[in-house]
């Protein structure tokens, strides 16, 4: 191309350390597999001991604003509790000890949930 249209140099692939260092990749996940069922009493509280283990992780990648970059049944029901009464009130019934992790009851508050994020 004419030197007015050329493009300029790329540096990304040539320096994946600078890209890997601040930019979150779409492979850099883990999962984490439930094998007694995810509705079982205290498997969201079991979840919540997890998520706050790994994110005090240096591993653990982080978003712009700090916060580690993790993604559970948890994390999706708390943003939908923010906006949606009906999750809300189902959560906290089922939440036995007042930490607003539901520990009983999971199917209907599962239930709620996906009925609100369909």
């Amino acid at each position: 191309m004419p030197e007015p249209f050329a493009p300029g140099k790329y540096n990304a692939k040539a320096n994946p350390e600078y890209v890997n260092e601040r930019f979150q990749r779409q492979d850099a996940q883990a999962s984490v597999l439930i094998r007694d069922g995810v509705a079982g009493d205290g498997t969201l509280e079991t979840i919540h001991r997890a998520q706050r283990a790994v994110a005090s992780l240096e591993i653990t990648q982080r978003l712009s604003n700090g916060q580690a970059s993790i993604r559970t049944p948890l994390t999706v029901l708390n943003e939908t509790r923010e906006g949606n009464a009906t999750v809300d009130s189902i959560a906290t019934r089922a939440d036995t000890d007042g930490d607003g992790v539901p520990d009983r009851n999971l199917t209907a508050v599962y239930g709620a949930l996906f009925e609100a994020n369909p």
